[in-house]
């Protein structure tokens, strides 16, 4: 993966549009990200990390990530491009933020809650739109997770450093969020969890049968045994366990049967005391059919005695009745009469009262008219008046239109000059690009042409040494060399090797003339873009400087105040648009006011003809709804009654009335009868009852006193019954308590075997994964947890891509070791020593010095980065970053350390050191400076 292109809004401090564009760093090499501490240098990866994940590399919620200095309608957002396995894909992402409102709501609060947002495409195709779907998306294109990825491609020291000098169990803190094995940490929390649920099971097994064995019922039944006795005492003292299982079930299988019999026994007995009960019963019952004869008797003769008052009570009512019909009725006759002679003049009243409603009709008809009539002309004299005044305007505001019209004209103008020039700038782009192509083409080039050269200066090498070995074959003692003339040859040429042939040398020399000549070539392509590049960027300048009006130093400047003239013209036209159409609107408006003045004239004078003839018909209908009321109201002076129909249903209560009174007296009349009839039959009743009372009165006594014998006598059977019942139904309840109770006992011993042997398998493997059996090994044995163990596995692959490290750094002189030393009880594994080579010792790694930790704690971070490369399927990073750390070195020791991340940027792969080290600034050409204000942080790329 390779970065192309940053883009940053609003977002930590950052709160302009910032832009990073990564390919002006090249493909390879170093660069530095470069500012103050706080600046902001950092928030890059995170920003990188948020776009491509939604989460940043420090823990940051994405919620906190807008930027404090964003205004509010600010959008808060990171895009991110890259290229990846030869195709460009572009990520956006927006957190949640507060933003403002498109339209302000009456509460008075303005912002509202923005969704977190997301996208990824590919070119210009959407792969995903959703901030979890692109997450997952991009885990499956880079085949690293955010943890992965930022463990890969970020390389923060002073986490490094930490896990380098930290205690045993705080490095095992560390490598557990490094290699992320909390999961295994939960698998031996979930072992113990399993093994103290599986003793939590037995031992909650051995309370249940506790506590159903308190719970039987002992003392329901007295003198039943002595296993009751020996069960009691059993229970009180709670020995439960310590008794044998057997025992206990043998004895409460004979505390139920002896619980049956005695049971069987109160059952009979209850059965003798329900059949004397039932006896009882029977004699009682005839003894208060007799009685009951007698109360009818006495019932007889209180009848009869009410009957007779009851006769006395209508007779008189019946005499009062009719006096009062007698008075009433001729009453009512008279009133008849004289409201049946009124009703013809109720006609006449109403008659005039229609007259009345019909003219107040009229008058409220002529009134709203008047209105009407008033409010048309009120509206039609402001008509006019506008009309008037737009025929004033009108000329001036011709005038405005048409000059708006030009200068929307002429800005449209500008604002076609300004893209033009964009365009142009796009071109400049283009051309760079290509000058940084052919740039690379001619490094490859000329690496070509060097390894042939250094190939045929070895042919030369060796073609040399073998025509010394020649000549040095021939030489002889005292006579002189052919080549320097001396008569002594101390060391004479050797050689084992077949020296080169002719042909050798002439094809070697032929594949460096080609070489030099591709290099020449690529040389020239690149002057010839080059200068491409440099004439569009001077024509460009020129425009430019000649549009805006002034002088400019660069093409991005100049692009910069154009892009700000295109933005501003835009604006300004439309605004003016705005205003053209609000003008042209108006205009039309007041043309059509201005047109209608002569028909608003004509209008005024027809509504004033029309408002005379409406205020003589008024008059008119005033005078005549004067005259009729005054009849109506000689008319109901005269009258009882308003209306005749109010006259008429009073005639029709009268004539009710009279019927009431007429059927009244009737019923008193036919009660009277009644009561007279009921008397005699009561009186004959009476008689019989008088007689049958004489009879029963002669044993009544007797009667009464053997019945009080006879329910006393019932009263004792019952309470015997009702006690036999309680025995019964306790000794049963006991009986089938104690059954339940020794059912469930049976059910819990039968379960409890597997219990115990869940909870000591459970045991033992927890044991075994927490490092925690020690007692079959001796008191030296290592004490390793399941999880350590993985991490002592995976510490010693980082190590070893370490060390590769390390040994440049130190000029071959450490080596870190882990150290598997116990010390005491504690856990081993995760221990750091050093290995120095220069005295042959190992000593503990927090001996290194300030420098020395700084190259141990970059070795272990590089090697980390090395082996999850290795891990995710040799997944290659293009571009990797590394913070701070750098201000602990001494000179040699910061060459050496350049040396390797420049080794490490040497293939196709960018190295981005964030740090605030001056002396890095001055020695790495390729920058990202990051300039702090009070206002926010700016980024700009410099490459010298």
């Amino acid at each position: 993966m390779k970065p192309l292109q940053l883009l940053l809004t609003a977002f930590g401090p950052y709160v302009q549009q910032t832009t990073i564009d990564f390919t002006e760093l090249g493909r390879h090499g170093l660069f530095l990200i470069y500012g103050d501490t706080g600046s902001g240098k950092t928030m890059l990866f995170d920003a990188l990390c948020f776009a491509l994940y939604g989460e940043t590399s420090g823990g940051r919620d994405p919620a906190q990530l807008r930027s404090n200095y964003a205004s509010p309608d600010q959008i808060c957002s990171v895009s991110f491009s890259f290229e990846h396995n030869g195709k460009n894909y572009h990520v956006r992402r927006e957190p949640a933020q507060l933003v403002k409102k498109r339209r302000r709501s009456s509460g008075g609060d303005d912002t509202t809650l923005r969704s977190p947002q997301a996208e990824l495409l590919c070119g210009k195709t959407v792969i995903q739109n959703a901030p979890t779907k692109v997450t997952a998306a991009v885990v499956e294109l880079l085949g690293l997770d955010a943890d992965q990825f930022r463990q890969v491609t970020m390389i923060a020291q002073g986490a490094f450093r930490e896990l380098l000098t930290a205690k045993s169990s705080a490095r095992e803190e560390i490598l557990r969020k490094i290699f992320m094995t909390q999961q295994l940490k939960g698998f031996q929390e979930i072992l113990k969890q399993q093994k103290a649920t599986a003793q939590a099971a037995y031992e909650q097994q051995m309370v249940l049968l506790a506590n159903e064995f308190a719970h039987l019922d002992l003392e329901a039944v007295q003198h039943i045994g002595q296993n009751q006795d020996s069960l009691l005492v059993l229970q009180q003292e709670n020995a439960i366990r310590a008794v044998p299982q057997q025992a206990i079930i043998d004895a409460t299988d004979i505390l139920l049967k002896e619980l049956s019999g005695a049971s069987t026994h109160a059952r009979e007995l209850l059965d003798q005391a329900r059949k004397q009960e039932h006896e009882t019963q029977s004699q009682l019952e005839q003894l208060r059919h007799k009685r009951q004869l007698l109360e009818v008797a006495q019932q007889n003769c209180s009848e009869v005695a009410r009957m007779r008052a009851v006769h006395a009570q209508t007779t008189e009512a019946f005499d009062e009745i009719q006096s009062i019909y007698s008075e009433r009725y001729e009453q009512l006759i008279a009133q008849k009469a004289q409201l049946e002679q009124s009703l013809p003049s109720y006609d006449a009243l109403a008659d005039h009262q229609k007259t009345l409603e019909r003219l107040q009709t009229q008058l409220t008809e002529l009134d709203t008219t008047q209105r009407e009539q008033q409010a048309s002309q009120k509206r039609i004299q402001q008509d006019y008046q506008e009309a008037l005044q737009a025929q004033k305007e009108l000329p001036q505001l011709t005038e405005e239109v048409a000059q708006l019209s030009k200068d929307i004209e002429h800005c449209e103008q500008q604002i076609a000059h300004t893209k033009q020039l964009s365009d142009q700038y796009a071109s400049i782009q283009a051309s760079r690009a290509s000058v940084e192509k052919t740039q690379d083409a001619l490094k490859g080039a000329r690496d070509v042409r060097d390894h042939k050269q250094a190939l045929a200066d070895a042919l030369m090498d060796a073609f040399t040494a073998g025509s010394a070995y020649v000549l040095a074959k021939s030489l002889q003692a005292g006579k002189p060399c052919p080549v320097c003339g001396s008569t002594d040859h101390p060391l004479p040429a050797t050689s084992t090797d077949e020296p080169p042939t002719k042909e050798q040398l002439d094809t070697a020399a032929q594949a460096v003339k080609r070489a030099q000549q591709a290099y020449e070539q690529a040389s020239q392509s690149h002057i010839s873009a080059t200068e491409k590049y440099r004439a569009l960027q001077t024509s460009y300048i020129q425009t430019a400087s000649e549009f805006l009006q002034a002088h400019v130093s660069d093409a991005t400047t100049a692009q910069t105040q154009i892009a700000d003239c295109l933005k501003q013209d835009t604006q300004q036209v439309e605004k003016w648009r705005a205003a053209y159409t609000e003008a042209s609107s108006r205009q039309a408006i007041l043309q059509k006011k201005a047109e209608a003045v002569e028909e608003l004239e004509a209008q005024l004078a027809n509504l004033a003809a029309q408002q005379q003839q409406t205020q003589a018909q008024l008059s008119e209908a005033q005078l005549e709804d004067t005259r009729v009321r005054s009849l109506v109201d000689e008319l109901l002076g005269a009258l009882e009654f308003d209306t005749k129909e109010a006259a008429e249903q009073y005639l029709s209560r009268l004539k009710q009335k009279r019927a009431e009174l007429e059927s009244g007296y009737q019923e008193a009349q036919t009660a009277c009868d009644d009561a007279k009839k009921q008397l005699v039959t009561a009186q004959a009743t009476f008689d019989v009852s008088l007689s049958r009372l004489e009879e029963l009165g002669l044993t009544l006594d007797s009667i009464l006193e053997d019945s009080t014998h006879l329910q006393r006598a019932y009263e004792e059977a019952g309470a015997i019954t009702r006690q036999r019942e309680e025995v019964f139904t306790k000794l049963s309840a006991s009986l089938l308590h104690n059954e339940q109770i020794s059912s469930r006992m049976r059910e819990l011993y039968a379960q409890l075997p597997a219990l115990k042997q869940a909870w000591q398998t459970a045991r033992e493997v927890s044991s075994v994964a927490s490092g925690d059996i020690t007692s079959a090994l001796s008191s030296t044995a290592k004490r390793v947890s399941f999880e350590r163990y993985v991490m002592s596995y995976y510490f010693n692959q980082v190590l070893t891509c370490a060390n590769y490290r390390l040994h440049t750094m130190s000029s071959g002189r450490y080596q870190l070791v882990r150290s598997d030393q116990a010390k005491g009880r504690r856990q081993t594994g995760l221990d750091i020593d050093v290995y120095d080579s220069w005295n042959g010792k190992t000593r503990p790694v927090d001996t290194l010095s300030g420098g020395e930790s700084f190259e141990a704690s970059l070795s272990l971070a590089l090697g980390l980065s090395d082996y999850v490369q290795r891990q995710t399927g040799g997944i290659a990073l293009d571009t990797v970053f590394i913070d701070e750390g750098f201000g602990t070195l001494d000179p040699d020791t910061l060459d050496q350390v350049m040396n390797v991340l420049s080794e490490l940027a040497s293939s196709d792969c960018l190295v981005g050191i964030i740090s605030h080290v001056e002396e890095l600034r001055q020695q790495i050409p390729k920058r990202i400076e990051v300039t702090a204000t009070n206002t926010g942080s700016s980024a700009q790329i410099v490459c010298e």
